[in-house]
């Protein structure tokens, strides 16, 4: 038997926009319940955060949420622990948005309580959010939990949560270190060390996410392994759509493929006037500068690398660079 896996899925993130929600369920509707058929899988885990808001909820996200994703969901067993932002205090996880809003649909399986569940022989631990009033009542049962396999929100400390960037208010990781695997939500950035696996998101959220693969988890009961399933449709790169990269209203910025980012910029922004004087490669250099620019780029060449050409066009450097980054991601997606 195989189980997918999500987590941190933040339904109603960046101020409950409509471009970001269109964004995430599109990933549902395309990617992630078109494999679950295919490949007969009937049991998701969601290891928190579901919704992005912790105190309210946006009923026009709520109603689009049910339609797009809870019609689709109610033909599968799902079973969540909650997640920092699904608690509405901090110190209690009494009051939480799951509960209140899905609760009642026969097919969501809410642990608010640490709990073994038991799949095709294989013993899975679900705990909870870990805070001031339930930590003890974890803490014991991570001690006596007969699971090979551990599932939660851990706030661990020395764990990436952004790339590059490790955290360290949370907890050592030396109280999980029985457990043949963890696999925790919370940090959005997919990393493991020894037996601990954050497993990151499954799209982009926030401009941290740039160049960030994303994607889904299975595993598998028989084998243990664990399987990540990259999003095809992972958007590494953000685009501003009227060229200009101070505007960053969420009307004018979308998630874009390298590849997209360039034809945008060769076949939309080349022939676009700014009002407020904003430039690109397309407005500043002709065809013929940028073949030229193609054609003759010698890095470190004193009359044909970047910064001598960019004296003889009066441009920036930078823009030569840009001429060549764009060429190289063009052909890459002619020769794919």
């Amino acid at each position: 038997m195989k189980i997918a896996i999500l987590n941190d899925t933040h339904f109603g993130a960046r101020n409950d926009s409509s471009v970001f929600l269109d964004y995430f369920l599109s990933f549902f509707e395309n990617q992630f319940f078109p494999y679950l058929e295919n490949h007969d899988i009937k049991n998701i885990l969601h290891l928190g955060d579901f919704m992005d808001r912790r105190k309210y909820v946006n009923f026009n996200t709520l109603s689009i949420l049910k339609d797009r994703f809870f019609n689709t969901l109610r033909d599968y067993n799902f079973h969540m622990v909650l997640g920092n932002h699904d608690t509405f205090y901090r110190n209690t996880n009494k009051i939480n948005s799951a509960s209140e809003l899905f609760g009642f649909y026969d097919f969501f399986n809410l642990y608010e309580n640490p709990t073994t569940l038991c799949f095709d022989g294989l013993k899975i631990g679900m705990v909870p959010w870990i805070c001031s009033e339930n930590k003890d009542k974890v803490l014991d049962y991570i001690r006596t939990c007969d699971a090979p396999i551990l599932c939660g929100h851990f706030e661990l400390s020395g764990y990436e949560v952004l790339r590059g960037m490790n955290f360290f208010g949370g907890m050592d990781d030396g109280f999980l270190s029985r457990f043949e695997k963890v696999l925790s939500g919370h940090f959005h950035i997919k990393s493991n060390r020894k037996n601990v696996h954050y497993l990151g998101t499954q799209y982009q959220m926030t401009f941290a996410d740039l160049d960030d693969i994303k994607g889904f988890h299975v595993i598998d009961t028989e084998t243990r392994e664990l399987e990540f399933i990259e999003n095809p449709e992972n958007k590494p790169d953000i685009n501003h759509i009227d060229g200009d990269k101070k505007n960053n209203r969420v009307d004018n910025i979308e998630w874009c493929t390298k590849v997209e980012n360039a034809r945008h910029s060769r076949d939309v922004l080349k022939s676009a006037c700014y009002s407020k004087g904003y430039k690109s490669i397309y407005t500043t250099l002709t065809k013929e500068d940028r073949d030229f620019i193609i054609t003759n780029y010698k890095s470190r060449d004193c009359e044909h690398g970047a910064r001598p050409m960019a004296r003889k066009f009066g441009v920036h450097h930078k823009t030569i660079l840009k001429v060549l980054k764009d060429s190289i991601c063009l052909q890459q997606h002619l020769s794919a």
